[in-house]
Formats: structure tokens, sequence, C-alpha cells
């Protein structure tokens, strides 16, 4: 009779624990996902190598398209196959302060999105942006000021 009146019982449980946590590993997932794309993310930014972009007398967005196409050139998974591929529009390039006759200051900013449908639960709707300020030597540009 005891074994009767129990049937049910590991479905309901099984039902009941199910409910709690399938969300929470999900959350978990989308989560880490989030946070393994924003360590591969944070490099490109940071490691542009040095003597990337040289040039003399280059306009402002010259100096913008070098610097973004050296980034996109840094992120082309070599051996990394998790790596995620940028393109020119993933990076922001300013032109912070022109240094007469030596160096340009420029501002760096990749982006790229998780991809994830469940991206709204997450900072920034899934964005991940990695910034940081460097300066280029061996780069003089035309003007003393970028707008």
């Amino acid at each position: 009779m005891r074994a009767r009146s129990e049937r049910g019982a590991a479905a309901v449980e099984a039902g009941l624990v199910t409910t709690v946590l399938m969300p929470l590993m999900v959350g978990v997932l989308v989560w880490g996902n989030y946070f393994w794309h924003a360590q591969k993310v944070e490099p490109y930014a940071t490691r542009l190598p040095q003597g990337a972009v040289v040039g003399y007398e280059l306009s402002c967005q010259e100096v913008v398209d070098l610097v973004k196409q050296a980034v996109v050139d840094l992120s082309d998974p070599v051996g990394d196959t998790y790596a995620p591929e940028l393109a020119l529009d993933d990076v922001i390039v300013t032109v912070v302060e022109v240094l007469p006759d030596a160096s340009v200051v420029v501002s760096i900013g990749v982006k790229t999105n998780v991809g994830s449908s469940l991206a709204s639960w997450l900072p920034n709707d899934g964005e991940v942006v990695s910034e940081t300020t460097t300066r280029l030597e061996n780069v003089t540009v035309a003007t003393s000021v970028c707008s």
C-alpha cells in the first residue's frame, strides 16, 4: 500500500526542483558567457603593437583609420578559435591630443555583443566595451587640433 501512495512523489519533486534549478543554471551559463567574452575582448584595445601606426603629415581621419585597421588585424584569432572577430565598426577611435612633431594620443574603444537571446539580463544588454588611451610614437598630424 505504501509504494502505491508514493508513486508520483518522485515526479512531483523532480518538477519542483527543475523549475527552480533550470532558470538558475541558464543564468549561470549566460553570465559565464558574458564574462568569458569580456576577457577575450579586453586585450584588443590595450595591446596595440608599438609601431603599428606610423606616418608623417597624416590627417586626423587617416590616423583613426590606421588605428582601427591595426586593432581589427590584431583581433584575427590565430590559434584562438574562441576569440571574437571584430569589424571596423566595432572599434571606436578618437584623437585626444596632438603633440606637435612627435606623437598623437588616441582613445581606443572596442565593443562587441555577446549575442545571446537572453542579453537583456546582462549589463548594457550584453554589450562588452573595452577602452584605453595610448600614445602613438612617430606619428605626426598635419593639423594641431583634431575635432
